[in-house]
């Protein structure tokens, strides 16, 4: 018997929203389809091996096989500067999911707890994924899980 662990995470995008976002990277871990970013851990490029463990935590923070920082930026679009956090949407028995900036050498998770970034009209970070797997039951299905990015002024 064999089973895998993967997670895959949707963040909407609206070109007319104070928040832009952008994928990083060609590996597959992060992709746009339909105005929907998408993130797969693992991604298609990756073996099929590799997967999410259980109990454990992980830090996303280049597409694969790549070197370039981050898996997604985030870009103020708006007028006002703004307070950006994540927030994971997800059912119980599922992965929470949380966001960082990767030039955080912390790694501090961006919650809105009071965590964010504060980004002026036209500035970017570029963002990492946290996967937490903590008393996640093992399936065969992908984990869907969705994260909603918040922008405060």
């Amino acid at each position: 018997m064999t089973a895998r662990r993967d997670a895959e995470v949707d963040l909407e995008s609206d070109a007319n929203a104070y928040l832009g976002l952008l994928e990083v990277g060609q590996g597959g871990r992060s992709t746009t389809e339909n105005d929907l970013l998408k993130f797969e851990f693992p991604s298609d490029s990756e073996p099929s091996n590799v997967g999410l463990g259980s109990d454990s935590i992980y830090h996303f923070e280049t597409d694969a096989n790549s070197n370039q920082a981050g898996l997604f930026e985030v870009v103020n679009q708006g007028a006002n500067t703004v307070e950006v956090y994540g927030e994971s949407i997800n059912d119980p028995g599922s992965p929470m999911v949380a966001i960082y900036d990767v030039s955080d050498p912390a790694k501090q998770i961006l919650d809105g707890n009071p965590n964010s970034v504060a980004l002026s009209p036209g500035d970017s970070f570029i963002g990492g994924m946290r996967i937490d797997t903590h008393d996640v039951p093992i399936k065969d299905d992908p984990y869907e899980v969705t994260l909603r990015l918040h922008a405060e002024i």
